[in-house]
């Protein structure tokens, strides 16, 4: 096996770090605001992604460490099974910060009214101070603002598409509420 004292570690405090963020994910919540504030949440994309991939890590991170392999191929298959650990491992966390975006950002809108926040301000525009709305490669959006300022929209997330919808039929028509 290559690196054999390094591998257990590794892949046990990748495990552990994948396990963890999975419950500050689970603990952190989004505080309710007032009635009529529609959020924009994580996505059915963001929690497959990250409790699959928390599985199949901690699944593989078990069978590294604990089972092995018997097999006369064994190095390669336990360098193979490492790496997909440290795959699956990297792409939970990423996710997990995604989800973690979009919590932080608290992005909710009521009429012609946004609010998000940034920095632990939060901020609060209307439709009118967007300049304007692209698309990402990434699928993401960004809105700018007149004062300069940015905002990037997860389009997997919950309610993002109804929050961009909303914008770019202001931006078609201004004087629709």
């Amino acid at each position: 096996m290559m690196f054999p004292e390094v591998h257990p570690a590794v892949v046990s405090g990748l495990g552990g770090a994948t396990i963890a963020a999975v419950l500050a994910l689970l603990a952190y919540s989004v505080k309710p605001d007032a009635d009529g504030w529609r959020h924009i949440k994580p996505g059915l994309p963001h929690w497959v992604g990250v409790v699959l991939g928390a599985g199949l890590t901690c699944l593989f991170s078990y069978i590294y460490v604990f089972v092995g392999s018997a097999r006369s191929d064994a190095d390669y298959q336990m360098t193979i099974l490492f790496w997909m650990t440290l795959i699956f491992g990297a792409c939970t966390l990423y996710m997990s910060s995604s989800m973690f975006m979009i919590v932080r950002q608290r992005i909710h809108w009521r009429g012609e009214v946004l609010a998000f926040s940034t920095k632990g301000r939060v901020r609060q525009y209307t439709f009118a101070d967007v300049t304007a709305l692209k698309d990402k490669l990434s699928g993401d959006y960004v809105l700018h603002f007149v004062d300069g300022k940015r905002l990037v929209v997860d389009a997997n997330a919950k309610g993002a598409m109804e929050f961009i919808d909303a914008v770019e039929i202001y931006f078609l028509d201004p004087t629709t509420p």
